[in-house]
Formats: C-alpha cells, sequence, structure tokens
C-alpha cells in the first residue's frame, strides 16, 4: 500500500493508476490524513440485457 499527498497524487496520477491496475492499493492523504483510496477494479462477469451472468447457462427458465 501507497500513501501520497493531494500534491504528489495530481502530478503522478497516470503512474498511480497503472499502479493500482496492477494491484496495488493508493491511499490520498491530504495533510497526513487519508481521504481517498484508489483499488484496481475486479473484473466482472459478463451480463446479458436481462443482467444475467452471460457464462451461466439458463436453460429455458424465465430468470437467471
Amino acid at each position: 500500500m501507497q500513501i501520497h499527498n493531494i500534491h504528489a497524487a495530481k502530478t503522478h496520477f497516470s503512474q498511480l493508476v497503472d499502479a493500482a491496475a496492477g494491484g496495488e492499493t493508493i491511499i490520498i492523504a491530504k495533510a497526513g490524513v487519508p481521504v481517498a483510496k484508489l483499488v484496481p477494479i475486479t473484473p466482472q462477469a459478463p451480463r446479458d440485457a436481462r443482467g444475467c451472468d452471460i457464462q451461466r447457462r439458463c436453460f429455458g427458465r424465465s430468470g437467471c
């Protein structure tokens, strides 16, 4: 976990986003107090128009 002040986060934002995309958690602090967290997004299963998991098979049921 990395901790950066707002000025450093603003200056190095793209590098911090790359680090988060690589699995790292970034804490952004203001005056030494944590105020935000930059975390990686976990991939979600693809969904169809009804919101059902595409990889899950429904086999004729009306709801998944």
